[in-house]
């Protein structure tokens, strides 16, 4: 049985913190109380869930959803990206507060300029509405304001995580890596892994 998480995020994740290069000695997921089966009615209609910044494309479309959503969750925020660069920082946080008519598709414009563009498949996945949502994203997302990832610099993320996080940030969920795949990978069995240098070092 494959079971959606569907909140994973910074305040869910339990980090114990190594000592000297060791980054993390345990780490854990934590408040399940919305868990769902990918096979659920809420699954399968693509019902909100989590917080729309942690949230994986599909889920912010409100498309069907499954165990892939909590690995884009686990790549974007909560386990990876934010607490890499610590500091509260959100990769994807738009510059609306919650609640703005904008807030979501500003999200969207994000994933699309950091991991994007979305592939030509997602047409046999959505619907035509959110196909026209995907096409407005990306026609509105002009060369000087993409932020591709790959480009990060060694002063912001460190070459081990540079490497692993675009493994796990698919826009099509159907490419996303499953949780057993991402644990097979190297960067959670390596006993050292050095932190990113702080911006401006």
């Amino acid at each position: 049985m494959k079971e959606c998480a569907i909140d994973v995020k910074p305040s869910n994740v339990l980090v114990n913190y190594g000592q000297g290069e060791s980054r993390f000695t345990d780490v854990q997921l934590a408040d399940f109380g919305s868990t769902v089966h990918e096979n659920s009615i809420h699954a399968q209609r693509g019902d909100p869930i989590g917080t729309p910044i942690f949230r994986s494309p599909e889920a912010q479309l409100e498309m069907k959803w499954g165990t892939a959503t909590d690995i884009w969750s686990f790549g974007a925020m909560a386990s990876v990206i934010s607490l890499i660069y610590g500091e509260g920082f959100h990769i994807f946080k738009p510059d609306v507060p919650p609640g703005h008519d904008e807030y979501d598709v500003k999200i969207l414009l994000k994933h699309h300029r950091c991991f994007g563009p979305f592939p030509e498949p997602y047409e046999e996945i959505a619907d035509q509405q959110r196909l026209g949502i995907l096409t407005w994203v990306m026609q509105n997302s002009p060369a000087e304001t993409l932020r591709p990832f790959h480009l990060t610099t060694s002063k912001e993320i460190c070459q081990d995580d540079k490497e692993f996080v675009p493994k796990i940030m698919r826009l099509d969920p159907r490419d996303r890596p499953s949780a057993g795949q991402l644990l097979e990978h190297q960067w959670f069995h390596r006993s050292q892994i050095q932190f990113p240098c702080k911006l401006g070092a």
